[in-house]
């Protein structure tokens, strides 16, 4: 974690607590594959330069409010160094979530992006979908 100047403030180290090992070879395979299609297929991560896996989602609370926006996903798809999950509340479309989770995932592989995708202003609703 940094600052907004960049100092570091706590470094984190990746621990695995818990492993899924009854879960089959092929089984992971088929999630990673559609995971990569399903970015592959919207256009919220057409300009990429790096690969990325990820799936999109809603949560209905009820008829009387938005959807929660669900996305998670990792990049590079093929040796992820990143993972990253967003939730967003009454977010009405997982699209915006994905756009968020894209744009994470853009300024972790090129940080010189960073002044272009965070300015301090709302950004203009997006256009790309995704399936949810």
């Amino acid at each position: 974690v940094t600052d907004a100047e960049g100092n570091l403030v706590e470094e984190y180290k990746a621990e695995v607590v818990n492993t899924m090992d009854e879960i089959s070879e092929s089984t992971w395979d088929l999630v990673q594959t559609g995971m990569e299609r399903m970015v592959e297929n919207s256009s919220a991560f057409s300009e990429l330069d790096f690969s990325m896996a990820g799936k999109t989602g809603t949560a209905q609370q009820s008829s009387l409010h938005p959807d929660h926006a669900l996305f998670v996903g990792y990049a590079p798809a093929d040796d992820p160094e990143i993972s990253v999950a967003v939730r967003i509340a009454y977010g009405y479309s997982s699209s915006y979530a994905a756009e968020i989770g894209r744009d994470i995932a853009q300024i972790y592989f090129d940080s010189d992006s960073v002044d272009e995708l965070i300015t301090g202003k709302a950004a203009e609703v997006g256009s790309a979908s995704s399936g949810d």
